[in-house]
């Protein structure tokens, strides 16, 4: 049960981050498409691979990014990633921490 709380709340955060990142980058798309960018790009996080399978989530998150938005790959793309991805990492260990310590 834990981990499925801890994947829909990385999922939420991320999509939030993305859309922030978005609205600073003047790119149109929603938040919805945003939200199933993100909870493909987590699943996709979830499969055991080999070391260059750490960077596949992020990979499909640019691809999805750009096709679900007017984003270009390079910039807009590969900067909302990298931007939210940072944030979304603080925020999820900061989050989840708490969601668990409430259980």
């Amino acid at each position: 049960m834990t981990h499925i709380a801890a994947y829909l709340i990385s999922s939420v955060i991320l999509a939030s981050t993305l859309w922030l990142a978005m609205k600073i980058t003047s790119i149109r798309g929603s938040w919805i498409h945003l939200l199933l960018a993100a909870a493909i790009a987590n699943l996709v996080g979830l499969i055991p691979v080999t070391i260059f399978g750490a960077f596949l989530p992020v990979i499909v998150l640019v691809f999805m990014i750009s096709k679900l938005t007017s984003a270009e790959v390079w910039p807009d793309a590969v900067l909302m990633v990298i931007i939210s991805w940072g944030l979304t990492l603080v925020l999820s260990m900061f989050v989840i921490t708490k969601v668990l310590q409430s259980l």
